[in-house]
């Protein structure tokens, strides 16, 4: 029944219609990407060996037609090569994983070098310190002061204090050995004083603060500069699922 059935003219819309075909797959194929690669086929030469197989040469109209097809396989390579460009890129761009052994309740922040987080910032900022609540391979979450339950990245995250250098409530505490100077200022306190944690809350610039007593004056400065020590001045550390008190209120 194959050899009954008539051969059908090569009319130039069938023609067409094939090489339109072929410029598709090319273009969708995309497999020759990359620096010293031709992309594509050489359309200009194809079309003139299709037309040639014919047998003869190409119409005004024809012509018209395959520089249109041309044009659209030029356009296709050139958007195929832009968007591998841009996926290299962005692979070249994740941070490498700093956060090394993550611990919930660990105080995180997102990392200075990272311009925009894979799920955006919501009402974090790079400014934020938040508490790290959950995380699973690479993904993780932080309750920041104004966005509970933030959804990111663990390479985008940095330490900024690890969840059993924290000191709680009711504990001795003193400046950490490498904070310098407190954000808040030294008060009334000096470099070493030692004093009762007595109270955390968030600021109006959303950082949690520690109001520590010492003697008779206060002293405030942020949670994430103190730490917890003994009676003979060591270093206390807890477990980090051990309980502590939280503020769980925002300023308004």
């Amino acid at each position: 029944r194959l050899a009954s059935m008539p051969c059908l003219p090569m009319t130039t819309p069938r023609r067409l219609l094939l090489l339109g075909t072929i410029a598709a797959a090319a273009a969708t194929r995309g497999t020759q990407i990359g620096a010293g690669n031709q992309p594509f086929l050489n359309f200009a030469g194809g079309a003139a060996a299709a037309l040639a197989l014919r047998g003869g040469a190409a119409t005004s109209e024809e012509e018209a037609s395959l520089k249109r097809l041309q044009s659209l396989v030029e356009t296709l390579s050139e958007k195929v090569q832009a968007l591998t460009r841009n996926a290299n890129e962005s692979a070249a761009a994740t941070p490498t994983p700093v956060l090394a052994d993550p611990s919930v309740g660990d105080r995180v922040r997102v990392r200075r070098d990272v311009q925009r987080p894979r799920y955006e910032w919501g009402d974090a900022t790079a400014d934020s310190v938040g508490k790290l609540v959950d995380f699973d391979g690479e993904r993780c979450v932080v309750d920041f002061p104004k966005h509970a339950g933030w959804n990111g990245l663990l390479s985008e995250m940095e330490r900024v204090a690890a969840a059993d250098e924290l000191p709680r409530v009711g504990d001795t505490v003193r400046l950490r050995s490498d904070v310098e100077t407190p954000v808040l200022g030294w008060g009334d306190v000096s470099s070493g004083a030692t004093g009762e944690l007595v109270d955390v809350v968030v600021d109006g610039e959303c950082r949690e603060t520690a109001r520590v007593r010492v003697g008779d004056a206060n002293f405030t400065a942020l949670l994430t500069e103190l730490e917890a020590v003994g009676d003979k001045g060591e270093l206390l550390r807890r477990a980090a699922d051990e309980p502590q008190r939280l503020p769980l209120s925002l300023p308004s």
